[in-house]
């Protein structure tokens, strides 16, 4: 489960408390720092998803991308997802 966009992590705080375990995936290592405060065992990423995603194609088997793919034109979302 992938919660791309996380930001500070409230998705994924919402998801850890359920028993999932997400991957908190942003840019910005400022926000994983503090995402990590909250949720010290919740497994991070740092990458820019505008140059794609760092995951086998296939491998995903939910992605959850809450207020992040929408500031992207249409050509960078689907170069995102292909």
């Amino acid at each position: 489960m992938i919660d791309l966009g996380c930001g500070i992590g409230n998705n994924s705080l919402y998801l850890s408390e359920r028993g999932f375990k997400p991957i908190a995936c942003d840019i910005s290592e400022e926000a994983l720092r503090k995402l990590k405060e909250s949720i010290p065992d919740c497994n991070t990423l740092c990458f820019d998803m505008s140059e794609g995603l760092p995951f086998e194609k296939g491998s995903i088997d939910i992605l959850i991308a809450d207020l992040s793919l929408h500031y992207f034109d249409e050509d960078t979302t689907h170069k995102i997802h292909s």
